[in-house]
């Protein structure tokens, strides 16, 4: 009997560090997923993006890319170019609000790393979000850097965007997308596509497209980054129109 209990007690023992590495409180985590971020003062990329959307397909447009925290941004194309108005960290964005309703569903494996499966709720992406209410995110976070690797957008309990991120370390200290997959399933009722950039006829197009479709319209969206200058000091006069107003 003695030795049974002491055994129980060694167990205990091994496992203590294992279990209180697995506990993590949503404000640590949240912080654990904007430093990675936080770390960015501004940066330029030049970006590769491919459009494969129900009557809007762009086999491939070269944009070259400006941002400054924390919110200003800048695109330089030829011709009508689309970028997500969040920028190319979507979902980094979707974090700095005050108030998020966020919770940690456990661990498990994304490839060969390990994740936190984080949701978070009632996320108001912008003022006129894809049916005018909030979103809902599924998120699978890095347990060391916090970076995300998939992300997937919920809408009225469904989903309709799917991204899986891949990344390389700039500059070695910040994690920046190389890669971004876009998997989009577009429920046939929605009809803001403020995602799908202002060009106005190739929205009126998408809208004409779905407005007798009973079906879900699927597409997809690749972005490719490289060449990327971090930390340069970016000056604000890059991001003014030519009427001198500031372009986000």
């Amino acid at each position: 009997m003695i030795g049974y209990f002491f055994r129980m007690a060694l167990v205990l023992c091994l496992l203590t560090p294992i279990l209180a590495q697995a506990s993590i409180s949503t404000d640590d985590l949240l912080v654990l997923m904007r430093r990675n971020f936080a770390k960015i003062e501004d940066y330029e990329v030049d970006m590769e993006v491919s459009v494969d959307l129900p009557v809007l397909r762009i086999p491939l447009k070269k944009i070259h890319y400006y941002y400054k925290a924390p919110d200003k941004s800048k695109i330089e194309a030829r011709g009508f170019a689309m970028v997500p108005k969040e920028g190319i960290t979507p979902f980094v964005q979707f974090l700095q609000g005050d108030s998020l309703d966020l919770r940690l569903d456990g661990r498990d494996q994304f490839g060969e790393r390990e994740v936190y499966l984080v949701s978070v709720n009632n996320v108001q992406a912008s003022e006129d979000s894809a049916r005018g209410d909030a979103i809902d995110l599924k998120l699978w976070v890095d347990v060391s850097s916090g970076i995300i690797y998939k992300g997937i957008v919920r809408n009225n309990d469904e989903d309709f965007i799917s991204a899986i991120f891949h990344y390389e370390l700039v500059d070695g200290y910040v994690w920046l997308p190389v890669k971004t997959e876009l998997e989009i399933e577009f429920p046939p009722e929605i009809r803001n596509l403020q995602m799908l950039g202002k060009d106005p006829v190739s929205a009126k197009k998408f809208r004409d497209s779905i407005k007798n479709r009973k079906d879900r319209i699927q597409g997809k969206v690749v972005l490719k980054f490289s060449n990327y200058r971090l930390n340069r000091g970016l000056s604000d006069k890059i991001f003014e129109d030519k009427s001198g107003q500031t372009a986000q």
